[in-house]
């Protein structure tokens, strides 16, 4: 009887050690698929939405290897340590082209670029932040019938302004919506449509004390829908094609120095973002190691859930000085702000 007993109980423990293993091998491929889900990102939609939240994957992947490596799983514990490592590569040197510090600029500017939300209604917290942190450039999305007649009200702190087409538009599509408003004088302002009339942009040529720099406002498509991403990625493309033939016709432009901001919904982890910096050549001003998220999906007690979509990019003249993500004003984005240092 003891003897039936004994095996009955190391059954038992058998069995339950085969499935922990089953358990853990199952978890270390789900980890291990999205960590490693970069290398298909320039294929598949699916992929490339793994992309947006890629430096979370991280945590559960340490934390199965060394649960892997206790159990003395060598197998489980190698593709575990294949995709912690590779994952570890794309974070630490990420593949984008990020603009260094500049001690000793000449000019000093401060940029922001802000979803602000068509539906929000919340338009005296972005009015008061405008006015309490006072940045030179601010390039706003989804500007909405709405918020029109309450950015007219910052005339006073924002003296020169440019939007895209009629209020009837942007009533008409809400989601178009764009405004630069800036502290220096507005030269000239255009706007362009890469791909047609439902992603219109503004291209303005600001002078920020005497020097000329093109500003450019961007809202590109999301990526909810594998439709929406492939206009995403064409919309990127073209318009990269189209800067990079800009910054090397100078004599034909207005100037060589560009500040390109925006919603631009993808990532720096993503390779469609790398090959968009790389044909518009252009420089992310984010230099942070892991950049806080801008795009908000939840945020449980203090830690902030999202993803770093919205961007401010220059061209290899203009150097960054450091950016920081603001407070919540009400949208689903917040804030995103640099400084940025001038020849």
């Amino acid at each position: 009887m003891a003897k039936n007993a004994r095996d009955e109980v190391f059954g038992e423990q058998r069995h339950a050690l085969v499935v922990a293993n089953t358990t853990l091998a199952i978890c270390a491929v789900v980890v291990g698929f999205l960590a490693l889900a970069w290398f298909a990102a320039p294929f598949f939609w699916w992929a490339d939405v793994m992309t947006l939240f890629q430096p979370l994957y991280a945590i559960p992947a340490a934390v199965l290897l060394l649960i892997s490596l206790a159990l003395r799983l060598k197998l489980v514990s190698a593709a575990l340590a294949l995709a912690l490592g590779s994952m570890l590569v794309i974070l630490l040197s990420p593949p984008t082209r990020v603009a260094a510090p500049l001690l000793t600029p000449s000019r000093v500017v401060t940029v922001a670029t802000f979803n602000v939300l068509h539906q929000n209604r919340r338009y005296d917290d972005l009015d008061r932040w405008l006015r309490q942190t006072r940045p030179d450039i601010v390039g706003l999305q989804e500007v909405s019938w709405n918020w029109l007649g309450v950015l007219q009200k910052l005339h006073d702190v924002y003296p020169y302004s440019a939007r895209i087409a009629s209020p009837e538009l942007v009533q008409q599509q809400p989601h178009g919506g764009i405004e630069l408003l800036s502290r220096y004088p507005i030269l000239s302002a255009e706007v362009y449509a890469p791909l047609g009339a439902d992603r219109l942009m503004v291209s303005a040529i600001v002078s920020i004390e005497g020097r000329p720099v093109n500003v450019m406002v961007l809202h590109a498509d999301t990526l909810r829908a594998r439709d929406a991403w492939s206009l995403r990625n064409l919309y990127l493309k073209t318009l990269g094609q189209w800067l990079g033939w800009g910054l090397a016709n100078e004599g034909r432009a207005h100037t060589s120095d560009r500040i390109v901001v925006g919603d631009l919904n993808t990532t720096r982890w993503s390779p469609h973002f790398l090959g968009f910096l790389r044909a518009a050549k252009l420089y992310d001003a984010d230099y942070s190691l892991i950049p806080q998220a801008t795009r908000i999906l939840s945020k449980p007690g203090r830690y902030v859930f999202g993803s770093p979509i919205d961007h401010v990019l220059t061209s290899r003249g203009v150097r960054s000085m450091g950016c920081v993500v603001g407070a919540d004003l009400g949208s689903d984005h917040r804030p995103l702000t640099c400084r940025l240092g001038l020849p």
